[in-house]
């Protein structure tokens, strides 16, 4: 058990208050003040405004259309699928808590004939080549303008999301979070480790004052329904070219989104040593990772013209904050 964190309701009868009362229940996931005073800064500014909770019940989750997959790592520096900014703990700790903020990318509407995609999240581990498990939350961009018979099929949507990524899953896909994502709005997020196989995801739309937060427990691994546990040796903020699933199940590498700039703020993690004892760090020792497109197979959309262009640029503007910047391909 994390040290600074009180045990978790039951998955089954997670029903939180409405209103001013669900601050009370917020107080068992709270921060500790004198520890870490960093998290908890963040934690009193993001519900300190007293958001309205969407509910959404447990096992009542839709599949969305994306998948985000581990690190595929050229280098320590350098991936195929991310960018970003990652930490690890020192010593023996582990880590208990991820937060950040960021700006929903104001993607430009697809041109017909394009399609892109984009995911931008907050999570665990997944890093490291043998990580086996990732949990993240985050929001995901989806556009496409194709030419039918009936007129262009187009969309245009963004969504708020969360995942326990596994690596031997085929079906993992992300899970629609029941709040409205707009380009342009404000999000919060936290991941926060309750025990080895339950996690608390957090998500706040800072721009409509909406509220979800659900504790996920890790679903059992194959048939033997053996329990593994989340690793916690890595924490991310990450802008990820993910992988488009249709409603067919053909899964489709859709070029990345061009979505200009966004930052992530407010970057903070808890680790948690053996004795519960609790600390933080932001982005001091972190390692920044630049997306790179390597695809050598044809795909729906061809392959990658300009094998090995840098396409995501990753910079440290501070202790607590690191900017994202798209990449344009050559013309």
């Amino acid at each position: 058990m994390s040290g600074n964190l009180n045990p978790a309701p039951a998955i089954g009868d997670f029903d939180p208050p409405d209103g001013a009362d669900l601050l009370e229940y917020f107080v068992q996931f709270q921060p500790d003040r004198a520890a870490t005073p960093i998290a908890y800064c963040n934690w009193v500014r993001a519900l300190g405004s007293r958001p309205q909770f969407v509910k959404q019940a447990p096992g009542d989750d839709k599949k969305a259309m994306l998948r985000t997959h581990s690190n595929r790592s050229v280098s320590q520096e350098s991936s195929r699928n991310w960018s970003g900014a990652f930490v690890r703990p020192r010593d023996a700790r582990v880590m208990a808590r991820i937060q950040g903020r960021w700006v929903v990318p104001d993607t430009p509407p697809p041109n017909l004939t394009e399609a892109f995609a984009s995911s931008v999240w907050i999570g665990f581990d997944g890093h490291d080549p043998a990580s086996r498990l990732m949990p993240q939350i985050g929001t995901a961009q989806v556009a496409y303008n194709f030419p039918s018979w009936n007129g262009p099929l187009k969309k245009d949507e963004q969504k708020a999301w969360w995942q326990i990524w596994r690596r031997h899953d085929k079906e993992t896909q992300q899970n629609e979070i029941n709040i409205i994502i707009n380009k342009k709005d404000k999000v919060y997020c936290e991941v926060i480790v309750i025990d080895e196989v339950i996690v608390l995801f957090l998500i706040l739309n800072e721009s409509t004052g909406r509220l979800w937060f659900q504790p996920k427990q890790l679903p059992a691994d194959g048939d033997m329904h053996h329990q593994r546990s989340f690793e916690r040796r890595t924490a991310e903020w990450v802008v990820e070219r993910p992988i488009y699933i249709n409603e067919a199940g053909d899964r489709f590498g859709f070029p990345l989104a061009p979505y200009g700039q966004t930052t992530f703020g407010d970057c903070n993690v808890v680790t948690v040593a053996p004795d519960g004892s609790a600390q933080e760090f932001q982005l001091q020792r972190a390692n920044l990772i630049r997306m790179h497109m390597w695809d050598s197979r044809a795909d729906f959309f061809g392959p990658e013209k300009h094998p090995g262009r840098l396409g995501s640029q990753p910079t440290r503007m501070g202790d607590y904050s690191v900017k994202m910047e798209y990449v344009p391909p050559p013309s």
